[in-house]
């Protein structure tokens, strides 16, 4: 019989609509950043948050899918209306 426990990772795993605290952190940032401009570049988000654009680049293609932001390869950054939500609640 198997166990209905998980470790915490365990449940983020069989849920994977969960979002981490990593993009929990992106979500914030971009928030933040876009009050005043209505965009943000891979380049301006990586130096605000310390990391390399690859791992923004990553980041950005997860929260394109799951409909967080908008994003094109090589253009800006914006939030959608439920990333905006999420953002100003952050």
């Amino acid at each position: 019989m198997k166990s209905q426990f998980y470790t915490l990772k365990g449940y983020k795993l069989k849920n994977h609509n969960i979002i981490t605290e990593a993009m929990e952190d992106y979500i914030e940032m971009i928030y933040r950043k876009t009050i005043n401009n209505k965009y943000i570049t891979i380049k301006d988000l990586a130096n605000d948050l310390n990391v390399r654009p690859s791992s923004v680049s990553k980041m950005a293609n997860k929260l394109k899918e799951l409909k967080f932001i908008n994003y094109e390869r090589y253009g800006s950054i914006s939030l959608t209306n439920e990333g905006f939500n999420l953002g100003k609640y952050l």
